[in-house]
Order: structure tokens, then C-alpha cells, then sequence
């Protein structure tokens, strides 16, 4: 008996912790797949993984779709082509309230007319509902007082990560 209790016991101790495993390489796989959506130019599959806010900030689904694929004809016709992007492994997950954040450490690596240039930065996988699904919002260029707007929920409960500077290789 007292094995049992025991075994029960340590079960119940290590089922957050596998629970959270499981959803932590969800949160990679459907990460991954959002950023094989962008690098593939099929915009329509990146907003279908990120967040609804922003996407209703940005007009809706169409809107961004287009936004997005203007923006990225803009940026290669200038000579800027996205190689690499890479997706480091995803932090603890955060709740708060029904949220669940949890972020991912992203790099990015660009061809610049002269060079390289890359990018350290992070997506935000964003559960509403207790973990049940995951959104994306990439960080890289949102600030904590735009942050705040789409999530007030969050507001003072959640900061953003510290950006860093791109760094720039002329070596070319």
C-alpha cells in the first residue's frame, strides 16, 4: 500500500512537468511550421498562426496577408533576402490569468546588398485559453507600450525581452 501511495505520489509530482514537455515542443513544432510559412513566402499560412489581436489590429486576415507580401516584394527588390531563420528552444511557459506565454529564441539572417546582417530576437507563442492553443507574435520589432495595448490584460504582468542591435557583416 504504502508503495502505491508513493508511486501515486510521484506521479502526480512529475505530470506538470511532462505536461508541460508536451506542450513546450507543440509550441516548437507549430513555431517552427509559422516560420517555414514566412520563409516560404505562403503568408496566408503565417497569419493562420499568429496572433488574432494582431491580426485584427492589422485589418484582418487579408489585410495582413497583403501587408506582409508588399512589405517583403519591398524589402528583396532593394536587395535583402531572408536565408536563415532559426529557432532556438522554447523558455518555461508563463501563466498568467488564462494566458499561457512562453518565448522562443529567434535568429535570423539576412543578405544585404553588402553583406550579412543578423538578428536576434524572440517570438511570443500566446495561449488564450489556458494552453489548449498557441498563437505567434513576432517580437523583434513590437515595443512594451504596443505590447500592453493588444494584451492590457497583461500589462505589468508580462515585459517584453530587451531587443538587441542587428549586427552587420560588410565582409563581402
Amino acid at each position: 500500500m504504502k508503495r502505491l501511495v508513493l508511486s501515486l505520489l510521484s506521479l502526480c509530482l512529475l505530470s506538470p512537468s511532462l505536461l508541460a514537455d508536451g506542450t513546450t515542443d507543440l509550441i516548437k513544432k507549430q513555431a517552427q511550421l509559422s516560420m517555414d510559412a514566412f520563409k516560404a513566402g505562403d503568408f496566408g499560412s503565417l497569419a493562420d498562426s499568429t496572433s488574432p489581436r494582431v491580426i485584427a489590429m492589422m485589418g484582418g486576415k487579408d489585410k495582413m496577408v497583403s501587408s506582409v507580401k508588399t512589405l517583403m516584394e519591398g524589402v528583396e527588390a532593394k536587395g535583402f533576402k531572408v536565408e536563415t531563420l532559426e529557432l532556438g528552444e522554447p523558455g518555461e511557459i508563463k501563466k498568467v490569468g488564462t494566458f499561457s506565454l512562453c518565448l522562443i529564441p529567434k535568429k535570423m539572417i539576412m543578405k544585404i546588398p553588402r553583406g550579412h546582417l543578423t538578428s536576434d530576437s524572440h517570438l511570443l507563442a500566446i495561449s488564450e485559453d489556458d494552453g489548449k492553443t498557441f498563437k505567434f507574435i513576432d517580437i523583434a520589432s513590437v515595443e512594451q507600450t504596443q505590447f500592453d495595448t493588444i494584451f492590457p490584460e497583461l500589462k505589468g504582468q508580462f515585459t517584453l525581452p530587451e531587443k538587441k542591435q542587428p549586427l552587420i557583416d560588410k565582409s563581402e
